[in-house]
C-alpha cells in the first residue's frame, strides 16, 4: 500500500512580543511538535509559569509516492510534496497549569477516494482545514526548583478536519474527536541531565481506528548554558485496528469480517484486527538539538527515526525544525514573588523574603542604604556609616558611629558624649581620663 517516503520537515515558531522572566521558570527551549522544552513529540512535566505564552506558526513540507487508480482502473505512482500547517498556543494560567491549543491544516495531501473501500487508491491532491486540538496541562505544587516535577494532562482532538489522511503523522488531519489522558513526569538526575516519562491513553473518536495507549520516554542533556541535547523514544499502541491495520490487509480475504456473507475486502470498517501491536504501529525515536539564543528566542533541529515493523513502503526518516519565542504578560506576574506584578513593580528582582512598598521598592526603614531583608541592624541612627550587612561602624570604639561621631578619633577608653567627645567636666580643654585635676575652677589658666 502507499506510504510517505523520506520527509523534510521545516517549523517556523513565532510569538507575539513582550518581556520575559528567569529562564528556567518559563522554558526557554523550543517546542517543536507541541511538546515542551525541546522535546519533539513528548512534553516535561514542568509548566511554562504563570502568565507565560507560546505563539507559533508551523509547517511540515514532505515528500510523499502514492499510487492512484485512473479511470481505466490502473494504478499509477505518483510524486506530491505535501505541507501540513500548525500554529500552537501555550498559555500559563498559574505556575501549576498550562492551557495549550493547535490548529492544523493541509495543502496538496491525498487521501482514500472512498472511506468505504481502500483498494479503489487515493484522491486528487487536496487542501483544506485539519484537526484542532485544546488541552490543559495541571502540574503538582513542588517548587518551579524542584528536581521531581509531576503533572498530569487531559485534552481533546477536535472533528474539524475535511478530509482523513494516513501516514506517520495522520493525527494532525483527521476525522473524528479524540480524548487524551496523559500523566508526565520530569526528574533532573544531575544538574544538566533530565529524564522525561509519559504514560497516556486516547479514547478513539472514529469507528476507523480502536483506542490507544501512549508511552514515551526521553533525556535532556544540559552541554552548555545555551544548547541541549534530547532524544525521545515515543510510542502509541492501537489496542485493536489502526491504520497499519488497513496498509496489512491489503486484498486479504482473512482480514476481514463478512458482509451479505462475503469479506468486505477494501472496507476499514471490516477488518479483523484485535491485537495490540506496539512494534507495527507508531515507535519512533526523536534526536534533537536545542540552541538558546537568549531569553526569548530558542531553535532546535531534530529527527523522527520510525522503528515500527511496518509494511514497506514505510516512512523511514523525518527532518524536524523548530524556532521559537517565549514571552510573559507582565501584568499577571510577579517575577521575584514579592506581591506586586511586574507591570507595577520598580524592583522586579527584591530577593526573596525582603519587605517591600507599594511599588515593590525594597523597605529600608533606617535609610542606611541596606533594605530591611538584609539590615542586622535595622535601627541605625540617621547619618552613621555602615557595613553591607546595616551595622554601623565605629572607628575609634566609643559606641558612637561614624558619621554621627563629631571626634572620630578619640583615644581608646575615654567616655564621650552622646556626639562621640570625649568628656571633659571642667571645662578646661583637657579629656577627663587625663585631667589629674578635674575640678579646676572656670577661667583658671
Amino acid at each position: 500500500m502507499n506510504r510517505f517516503f523520506p520527509t523534510v520537515a521545516i517549523v517556523l515558531t513565532l510569538v507575539f512580543n513582550g518581556s520575559t522572566a528567569a529562564f528556567a521558570q518559563i522554558g526557554g527551549f523550543s517546542n517543536t511538535g507541541e511538546g515542551g522544552r525541546g522535546l519533539i513529540n513528548m512534553q516535561s512535566a514542568r509548566t511554562y509559569g504563570k502568565g507565560a505564552v507560546v505563539f507559533g506558526v508551523k509547517s511540515f513540507i514532505m515528500e510523499r509516492k502514492t499510487l492512484v487508480i485512473d479511470n481505466l482502473g490502473t494504478a499509477v505512482e505518483k510524486k506530491d510534496f505535501p505541507s501540513i500547517f500548525c500554529v500552537p498556543v501555550a498559555f500559563g494560567l498559574t505556575d501549576e497549569i498550562d492551557l495549550t491549543a493547535a490548529l492544523y491544516g493541509f495543502h496538496d495531501a491525498r487521501h482514500w477516494k472512498y472511506d468505504s473501500d481502500v483498494t479503489l487508491g487515493y484522491s486528487s491532491p487536496v487542501t483544506g482545514l485539519g484537526a484542532s486540538s485544546v488541552g490543559v496541562k495541571i502540574r503538582m505544587p513542588f517548587a518551579l526548583d524542584s528536581p521531581v516535577q509531576i503533572a498530569g494532562r487531559f485534552g481533546a482532538v477536535f472533528d474539524t478536519s475535511t478530509e482523513q489522511l494516513d501516514g506517520m503523522n495522520y493525527r494532525w488531519t483527521r476525522k473524528g474527536t479524540d480524548i487524551e489522558t496523559s500523566f508526565y513526569e520530569t526528574l533532573d538526575i544531575t544538574s544538566f541531565l533530565s529524564l522525561h516519562l509519559e504514560q497516556g491513553y486516547v479514547l478513539s473518536g472514529t469507528e476507523a481506528y480502536d483506542d490507544q495507549f501512549i508511552g514515551s520516554a526521553g533525556l535532556e542533556l544540559h552541554i552548555r548554558n545555551w544548547w541541549t541535547a534530547c532524544c525521545e523514544v515515543n510510542n502509541r499502541t492501537f489496542l485493536g485496528t489502526s491504520p497499519q491495520s488497513i496498509f496489512q490487509a491489503g486484498n486479504d480475504p482473512d482480514r476481514y469480517y463478512s458482509l451479505y456473507g462475503e469479506p468486505a475486502i477494501g472496507n476499514p470498517g471490516y477488518i479483523k484486527d484485535k491485537d495490540a501491536d506496539f512494534k507495527e504501529d507508531f515507535l519512533v525515536i526523536s534526536p534533537s538539538l536545542i540552541f538558546r539564543l537568549n531569553g526569548n528566542i530558542s531553535i532546535d533541529i531534530g529527527a523522527h527515526i520510525n522503528i515500527a515493523d511496518q509494511v514497506d513502503p514505510k516512512e523511514t526518516f523525518q527532518l524536524v525544525g523548530g524556532f521559537t519565542f517565549t514571552t510573559h504578560v507582565k501584568s499577571m506576574i510577579d517575577t521575584d514573588r514579592d506581591g506586586i506584578k511586574n507591570s507595577i513593580d520598580i524592583e522586579p528582582d527584591t530577593p526573596a523574603g525582603f519587605p517591600v512598598d507599594r511599588r515593590g521598592k525594597s523597605l529600608d526603614t533606617d535609610r542606611d542604604g541596606v533594605p530591611d531583608g538584609a539590615d542586622r541592624e535595622a535601627d541605625t541612627p540617621p547619618g552613621a556609616k555602615t557595613d553591607d550587612l546595616g551595622v554601623g561602624v565605629d572607628s575609634d570604639g566609643d559606641g558612637v558611629y561614624d558619621g554621627v561621631d563629631i571626634e572620630p578619633g578619640t583615644p581608646s577608653g575615654y567616655p564621650v558624649n552622646s556626639s562621640g567627645v570625649a568628656l571633659d567636666d571642667d571645662g578646661d580643654g583637657v579629656p577627663n581620663p587625663i585631667d589629674r585635676e578635674p575640678d579646676t575652677q572656670k577661667g583658671a589658666t
